[in-house]
């Protein structure tokens, strides 16, 4: 089976099949087992999806004959939907906060107070590293 793989955010993406022998108006596409709507668009051979990618448009495309999906005689191809954007986001967004909250420490400590300081510091590390551990 061929694997596409794209990112969550990316802008569209097209699902192509290499069809011999049968009329393009006889192919049809599923999503998931599910009938996909016929595109309008002179090549069957291709599935478009447009706008903004999503974690629901993973799965596997299957481009079938018509009414004789049951012979086996179909196509399929897998799309493989990463969630890295959201991901990179997330794992900023946490960072910034660790960071802003140990920044904060550090000023309402006593600066004399090493033991303090390194405590903090290594907790810190800690935590950003959690952070990544456990979000990717």
């Amino acid at each position: 089976m061929v694997t596409q793989t794209v990112n969550t955010g990316d802008n569209g993406v097209t699902i192509q099949m290499t069809v011999r022998n049968v009329a393009q108006d006889r192919l049809n596409w599923r999503h998931n087992e599910y009938n996909l709507p016929t595109q309008s668009t002179s090549d069957r051979r291709t599935y478009s999806i447009s706008g903004t990618i999503q974690k629901r448009d993973a799965g596997v495309y299957i481009c079938y004959e018509s009414n004789r999906f049951d012979e086996a005689r179909h196509g399929m191809q897998r799309l493989i939907v990463r969630g890295v954007a959201k991901q990179i986001a997330g794992v900023l967004t946490a960072l910034v906060s660790v960071i802003t909250v140990t920044m904060e420490e550090f000023v309402m400590m006593r600066l004399g107070d090493v033991s303090v300081l390194q405590d903090s510091w290594e907790h810190t590390v800690l935590q950003v590293l959690n952070i990544l551990l456990f979000t990717l």
